[in-house]
């Protein structure tokens, strides 16, 4: 009977163990509820690092409010959220400052180039091709102008040289593959040409004209026609230009310089009023 008896008082020595745990999980899980509903509400809402939208813009978008807990939020989503609604935001990090505080410091994508789409309007872009701005009249950023391409159809925060989704399931005659790709090949011309200006130290370019896809032309001080063609040793191209230019042409030359078939260059001296982009030419 006694090695009966040892094993059930075991057992239920065992149940009350379990339940007295239990128990115990129960009361700090509920104390930790309310601990939570009492003392980790959000009092204050900073947003750091925006100059382009207002602050509350940038609040108001994230649908936080003062009085939400502060552990309730799904700071991946709202992150991701404000760089699709706001093109200007390139990064953000939502930080829980506890115990009342939310913290929402943003880094703002810089223009890196201006489509001259008419006289009348223009478009800029960042450094990865997404549209931050639709503008009207002449661009006054002083940002690299390229001319023979018209983005003013693409609305604000769309990247043209990649297609959504539903674009892709939309574009039944592929139309718009074709525009995107033009975009994507508009976009690393205009890459090149910054790398190439970069080493060689190349300046006074004040146009990329893209509106040939064989041959990409420059505008040098507003004088000088620079025929690239492909961004093949787009380097060396740009050094024999400033050679030229610089050493075996007058000051005065006004016209055409062939560098499509390195290592030569011709030139032929001409008026360029027609031959220059009129956009350009009649609004800057």
């Amino acid at each position: 009977m006694e090695r009966e008896y040892r094993p059930k008082r075991r057992k239920r020595r065992r149940k009350k163990i379990i339940a007295a745990a239990s128990f115990m999980l129960v009361v700090l899980t509920t104390a930790a509820v309310i601990c939570l509903a009492m003392f980790f509400n959000i009092a204050e809402i900073k947003v750091i690092g925006v100059s382009r939208y207002t602050p509350d813009a940038v609040e108001e978008a994230t649908g936080i409010v003062v009085g939400q807990n502060i552990f309730a939020m799904d700071t991946g989503r709202i992150e991701e959220k404000l760089k699709e609604e706001f093109a200007y935001i390139g990064e953000v990090e939502i930080s829980r400052v506890l115990p009342t505080s939310v913290e929402i410091l943003v880094t703002e994508t810089e223009p890196a180039v201006a489509i001259v789409n008419s006289q009348e309007s223009y478009t800029l872009l960042s450094e990865e091709g997404r549209v931050l701005e639709q503008g009207d009249g002449v661009c006054e950023e002083g940002l690299p102008l390229v001319v023979g391409a018209d983005y003013s159809g693409f609305p604000v925060g769309s990247y043209p040289h990649r297609l959504t989704e539903a674009e892709e399931e939309a574009d039944t005659d592929g139309e718009a593959a074709r525009r995107a790709e033009r975009c994507e090949e508009i976009m690393t011309t205009i890459r090149r040409v910054a790398e190439a200006v970069d080493v060689t130290g190349f300046s006074g370019i004040n146009y990329i004209d893209v509106s040939d896809e064989l041959c990409t032309v420059l505008l040098y001080e507003d004088r000088a026609l620079l025929q690239i063609g492909s961004e093949l040793e787009l380097s060396y191209k740009l050094t024999m230009a400033d050679e030229v230019l610089k050493n075996q042409l007058p000051q005065s030359f006004e016209g055409t310089v062939d560098l499509t078939v390195p290592p030569r260059a011709y030139t032929l001296e001409q008026s360029i009023a027609s031959l220059v982009n009129q956009d350009y030419w009649n609004a800057y």
